[in-house]
């Protein structure tokens, strides 16, 4: 089985559509299982998509009145893999959680080309509101990969703290309102597959904080890997903080030791073109006997 899970950054990145079907291409080439993917946006004010084309996509929705629109980033990074593979079949679904930008349905997603057989979301912040850009959510699909049903969720939390507003919720909250959601599961395996803003080689913040609840970092557990570094220089929302030269703050988290044989960057101009501020990350799991 192979993940991937990329921050998109897409309608934001100059020719997003040519860049969504270059990650496209990879996905498909990859024959990856299941993607997560985090800021995944479409203008807030674009014409719908036509509904009866929507579901010959393969997609489904995580809630009746979300709207998919004519320039939604996954429609394209769909449509183009469908082209590709044109007797497979995938599912989809998207999750619109706050404006961003003050212009776009920003959100998360997740694709599988295996069967979505449910799908939760859920606010893992106090901060509700669809116009504020703190406001994070996560969104979880149920599939079945190959007979074992497995949660997999898409997750782009905030940072450690907010230095400029200690009101709000800091990473520990966040990262406790998602483990009462997702481990209300029974025992499926759960992946946590995301941005989550807090770099892997700072100690006694968010990652150690993730790794002392339990989690298992597939970086770590995997038999061949690189770097991991998925960010390299200051991208939004760090700005203000240290000078970047180099930062793995994107993972694939599970509740379980898993027999990974690879992780490695992908769409970082080596393994695949850049098509966004952060890089992407796969795994390969290999079979348990």
């Amino acid at each position: 089985m192979k993940l991937v899970s990329l921050n998109t950054h897409s309608l934001i990145e100059k020719e997003w559509k040519k860049k969504s079907r270059m990650f496209s291409d990879v996905v498909s080439s990859q024959h990856a299982d299941v993607v997560a993917m985090q800021e995944v946006n479409q203008t807030h004010d674009a014409k719908p998509f036509d509904e009866d084309k929507l579901k010959n996509t393969g997609y489904i929705a995580c809630k009746k009145e979300v709207v998919i629109r004519q320039d939604n980033y996954m429609l394209e990074f769909v449509n183009h893999w469908k082209n590709l593979n044109p007797e497979k079949m995938c599912n989809w679904t998207w999750l619109p959680m706050k404006l961003g930008y003050s212009k776009y349905d920003e959100g998360l997603a997740i694709f599988s080309i295996h069967p979505i057989i449910k799908i939760k979301t859920s606010y893992i912040t106090s901060q509700m509101d669809y116009n504020n850009w703190r406001t994070r959510m996560i969104l979880g699909a149920l599939i079945d990969v190959s007979g074992e049903k497995q949660w997999f969720y898409s997750v782009h939390t905030g940072w450690w703290k907010e230095e400029k507003d200690p009101s709000i919720d800091p990473f520990w909250i966040q990262w406790n309102r998602l483990e009462t959601e997702v481990k209300t599961e029974d025992s499926n395996t759960i992946w946590i597959l995301g941005d989550l803003n807090n770099p892997a080689h700072i100690r006694k913040e968010g990652y150690d904080y993730v790794k002392q609840s339990g989690w298992f970092d597939c970086y770590e557990m995997a038999q061949q890997k690189d770097n991991g570094i998925t960010v390299t220089e200051n991208i939004d929302g760090w700005e203000e903080k240290e000078k970047i030269t180099g930062m793995r703050i994107d993972f694939i988290w599970c509740n379980q030791k898993r027999n990974i044989k690879t992780s490695q960057v992908i769409m970082n101009g080596v393994q695949g073109p850049i098509v966004s501020d952060h890089f992407g990350i796969m795994i390969t799991e290999e079979k348990r006997i």
